[in-house]
């Protein structure tokens, strides 16, 4: 359902995997409960740290359960990266929608003109986009350092925050964003690259 997919999404935005617990780790409260409610539902033990990476102050949620770290460690890396489980290709489209926004709204960003994410897994990015299109949500590709992006240009913003969306934060960005954005507008994914002049 939407709940497991959004605490699926959070672990592959911001999730750390350890032999006994789940660790996720963000700083929006609504964020927080959302993680919280599935360590509820399945009567999970929860530890709450504060830390200090040196860069600011974070907050850690510990789900204790070595049967959950055991399942999402096998399904959701592949050779020490996170990849999007098997499972959620063919998952009920409420699951997809919760791990989108899970992941999306530890991960992602909301930009002048568009929806944003990033990740040093390509193959996690890939995953994601794929997940995307099963909304009619398109995005484009682009590389950053070491990490591969993924960006949904303006034209799909409205449908994003209709059909995903995010929480705390940056579901606020996204709503205002949507809300304002010209889909109409010209966008660079509606430019060719590399022809010049010789269209003209």
């Amino acid at each position: 359902d939407e709940d497991t997919g959004f605490f699926v999404g959070a672990l592959l935005a911001e999730g750390n995997l350890t032999d006994h617990y789940v660790s996720i780790s963000n700083v929006d409260e609504t964020f927080q409960s959302r993680v919280r409610a599935f360590a509820e539902r399945f009567d999970l033990s929860v530890n709450e740290y504060e830390n200090d990476s040196g860069f600011a102050t974070g907050y850690d949620i510990r789900i204790n359960g070595t049967v959950l770290a055991d399942f999402l460690a096998e399904v959701c890396t592949s050779d020490g990266e996170k990849v999007v489980p098997d499972f959620a290709f063919g998952a009920t489209s409420s699951f997809v929608r919760g791990l989108l926004s899970g992941y999306f709204s530890g991960d992602g960003n909301v930009g002048k003109n568009a929806v944003r994410a990033s990740s040093t897994s390509d193959e996690l990015i890939d995953g994601v986009t794929l997940l995307l299109a099963r909304f009619d949500i398109y995005a484009t590709f682009g590389t950053q350092d070491d990490s591969k992006t993924l960006r949904g240009p303006k034209k799909f913003v409205p449908a994003f925050a209709d059909r995903i969306g995010m929480v705390g934060e940056r579901g606020e960005e996204l709503s205002e964003l949507a809300t304002h954005v010209d889909t109409d507008g010209p966008d660079t994914t509606d430019q060719i690259p590399n022809f010049g002049d010789s269209l003209k």
